[in-house]
């Protein structure tokens, strides 16, 4: 045009680039400065996104995602496509006697291509953590996400079967290995042993820290990595375990770490362009997939094609269909491709599928699958559970928690868009500024502890001057609540010890005892004990338990009382140094029990192999002493 002499704005390239759309999103509506990686599948873009989406959440660049695709029309692009027979010829089909809304008739026997659609489709991809602590509405779970090219060819149109690799897999042996890793039962117990271990190695760090032998600025770093430590764990024996295993293929481990199979597969989504390649192809890779993996005869998964009544939006064809889905699993319902007059014979050997013309009322969807197929060898499958297995693995507390913010988050939507319909606002606000200053920009980006707050006025975020003295000390108490800092090491532990010999009492400082023993240890140690019921089990007693759990400071009682059965060792070890009470750094100390006389002072009841040490040790008595001093519990024990 600008050749021909046509008056064209002189910035019209900008907007021929890919990544212009997400720009523009960003800069009117969002103005984050994250990750942006701009996909590129042809009519698979959308699923490339959400694989791609969820790989950023995985590797902790992000924490919330906007993933989707779209795709402009005009009559260069319809009429090329018309040239690739993609397209229904509506001459043709006119001449048949087809109304416009019957020419998309994907697997029918009369099927001849796709009718053409426009728009965009996204969705908001979050960590599982996030969405419940932001109680946004949870609709759906991705279970897995995949790509895949396919063989050599000259057709770049032409389907392939790459995608089907999701369920590779092969058995040798007795396959005993694989049968552990997919019953739950035994990666729970693998994970919390290693969560015990995590435990151990933050104790032994912290206690350390409290004898002076490393730095004050050590605690952090403690906290830090056994919170490090636990994210691998979760990896390792999470989503991450079938992993590598060509025992169990990406497809079934998926399922199986919601405990599901792949007879809990009640929908799939096809591409269903209505073509004749395409759909007799995805039928059999899903039909292949499925015999593979072993799911029932008789049990056929019901196919969805929904472009019959969308049309193909090419980029956005993958976000209707995983839209699609979501509002298939809201509902139960599954819909029919109404333009399916008849089935296709070339598809009824495929007898893991059925194609309904009409909508299913079923009792709940617990797991869909869908694909999309580009050109140029773009084939993507994305697996989808019901929101209700997450929410199941929640306790109650934890439940009503996020059933709270949700309904807030909710009625705060209602809000929104009363103030749209009366006009008092526009459905989409554009953002005039950042949210911070230009001053300020550079301040934001260089802390990773800027945080924004909420200015209900503006109805907005914004960061305050994060380079000020108030923000530094902020953020130094942000850091201090999540991981509470003893006020001086080099100090600490003669104070501590000081104070609790000067609680103990005169007869234990005065006492001819045969062993002493003395334990410190952090409150912090047990500030999220809720979350450790397993090293809590282990090493307390039930009345341990009930009397920590009901006191006003659990955390302090658990410390205590922690430090108690390790003075308890200690004084028995120094009377008797050939001892054995334990088997070792990481055994359980259950075998000592703290109590509490009528008098208040505390007692101590041995069992098992500790009983057997101090019965061999020649001891007929044990006086102990629990104090507390700031942050830190400290325990004395004597044993006669």
């Amino acid at each position: 045009d600008r050749a021909i002499g046509k008056n064209i704005p002189s910035d019209s390239l900008q907007e021929c680039f890919i990544n212009t759309m997400a720009a523009w999103v960003n800069m009117l509506l969002l103005s984050s400065s994250g990750p942006i990686k701009t996909p590129v599948g042809a009519c698979a873009t959308a699923a490339e996104s959400v694989d791609i989406g969820v790989e950023t959440i995985l590797s902790g660049k992000a924490r919330v995602v906007i993933v989707g695709g779209y795709d402009d029309f005009c009559e260069v692009g319809s009429y090329e496509f018309a040239q690739m027979k993609a397209t229904s010829d509506s001459e043709k089909e006119t001449a048949m006697g087809r109304d416009p809304r019957e020419m998309c008739r994907p697997c029918t026997d009369t099927r001849g291509g796709f009718m053409e659609a426009q728009g965009a489709g996204i969705q908001v991809l979050m960590d599982a953590t996030l969405a419940l602590d932001m109680g946004v509405p949870i609709y759906g779970v991705v279970g897995i996400t995949n790509t895949a090219t396919d063989k050599n060819g000259r057709s770049v149109p032409a389907p392939g079967k790459g995608v089907s690799t999701t369920a590779r897999e092969h058995v040798v042996g007795s396959g005993n290995m694989r049968n552990a890793l997919l019953n739950p039962a035994f990666r729970r117990s693998q994970f919390e042993e290693e969560i015990e271990a995590i435990e151990f190695w933050k104790a032994r760090q912290l206690k350390n820290i409290a004898a002076g032998v490393q730095t004050l600025y050590d605690v952090d770093m403690v906290h830090a990595m056994a919170e490090k430590k636990v994210k691998q764990a979760q990896y390792t024996w999470g989503h991450e375990y079938f992993k590598g295993n060509a025992g169990i293929s990406p497809l079934r481990g998926a399922l199986n770490m919601w405990g599901l199979t792949t007879d809990d597969i009640g929908v799939a989504s096809f591409h269903g362009t209505g073509t004749n390649a395409n759909d007799k192809n995805e039928s059999e890779i899903t039909h292949r997939q499925l015999e593979h993996l072993g799911r029932t005869a008789g049990n056929p998964i019901m196919v969805v094609c929904q472009k019959y009544l969308t049309g193909h939006p090419k980029g956005a064809a993958a976000a209707w269909m995983f839209n699609g889905l979501l509002q298939v699993m809201q509902s139960g319902i599954v819909p029919g491709n109404a333009n399916n007059d008849n089935t296709a014979p070339e598809l009824q050997k495929f007898d893991m599928l059925v194609y309904p013309n009409r909508s299913i009322q079923t009792d709940g969807i617990k797991a869909a699958i869908m694909k999309s197929f580009g050109f140029g060898q773009a084939g993507a499958e994305v697996l989808l559970i019901h929101p209700n297995y997450l929410l199941a693995a929640l306790n109650d507390t934890q439940f009503e928690k996020y059933v709270t913010k949700r309904s807030k988050r909710a009625g705060g939507l209602h809000q929104y868009m009363q103030d749209v319909l009366s006009g008092k606002n526009t459905f989409v606000r554009v953002k005039e500024h950042a949210p911070y200053t230009s001053e300020n920009e550079m301040n934001v980006y260089l802390n990773p502890l800027a945080r924004a707050s909420y200015n209900a006025k503006e109805k907005t975020w914004t960061f305050g001057d994060v380079s000020s003295a108030k923000a530094a000390k902020q953020a130094t108490d942000a850091v201090t609540v999540a991981a509470p800092t003893p006020p001086s090491v080099d100090q600490l532990p003669k104070k501590l010890l000081e104070s609790s010999l000067a609680q103990s009492g005169a007869q234990l400082i005065l006492s001819s005892g045969q062993g002493l023993g003395i334990d410190v240890e952090p409150v912090a140690t047990f500030a999220d004990y809720a979350t450790k019921q397993v090293f809590i089990q282990r090493n307390f007693t039930a009345a341990e338990i009930a009397y920590c759990e009901s006191s006003a400071g659990a955390a302090s009682s658990f410390a205590g009382r922690w430090a108690a059965k390790e003075a308890v060792i200690k004084a028995i070890c120094n009377a008797n140094p050939g001892a054995t009470l334990t088997q070792g750094a990481d055994a359980p100390l259950i075998d000592i029990e703290v109590g509490k006389a009528t008098s208040g002072a505390p007692t101590v009841t041995l069992t098992g192999r500790a009983l057997e040490a101090f019965q061999n040790s020649n001891l007929s008595s044990i006086k102990l002493s629990i104090s507390h001093s700031g942050e830190y519990a400290v325990a004395q024990a004597l044993v006669l």
